[in-house]
């Protein structure tokens, strides 16, 4: 990194991105119409829809959860039938998570969400976000725990207009 980032740029940088995640972040009367789920159930259901296959461990890595607390939330979204697991052929004790139609289907309403709330901005600062959110995603991942997690590679659930 550049000797001329400062420390108190990178915190006003980091204290910019809680704020639009705070603003982002669905009330839990917001999540009713998603069964109720928590922030922390949205979180492992998104990772699971990027990377559908993920191991339970490979969850705990990319969100900085536990592995026991990943469990506990699987098998709630199991319960809910947002999330299957698979054995993995082979090895009987290895299990692979993969989203369920159900799991777009709430995560399109949390986009929704999201979508709505972002309206709500200038237009003008919205296009420059929207100029410059390939590198807040590299930004991101570039800030997960275990580095040989790759980018999404299952399409995020996109309004169809039906």
């Amino acid at each position: 990194m550049p000797g001329s980032v400062s420390d108190d740029d990178l915190a006003d940088l980091a204290d910019s991105v809680l704020e639009i995640a705070r603003a982002l972040a669905p009330r839990p009367d917001e999540l009713r119409d998603m069964g109720s789920l928590t922030r922390t159930e949205v979180v492992v259901v998104r990772k699971i829809w990027d990377h559908p296959g993920v191991t339970p461990t490979q969850v705990a890595a990319m969100t900085g959860l536990a592995r026991s607390n990943v469990s506990t939330i699987v098998r709630s979204l199991e319960g809910r039938r947002l999330v299957e697991r698979h054995v993995v052929p082979g090895d009987e004790r290895s299990v692979e998570l993969t989203p369920t139609p159900l799991a777009g289907e709430n995560l399109q309403r949390l986009r929704m969400l999201w979508a709505e709330r972002l309206r709500l901005a200038p237009p003008d600062v919205v296009e420059r976000a929207l100029a410059i959110r390939a590198e807040l995603r590299s930004l991101a991942g570039g800030l997960t725990k275990d580095p040989s997690v790759t980018p999404p590679h299952h399409e995020s659930p996109k309004n169809t207009g039906t």
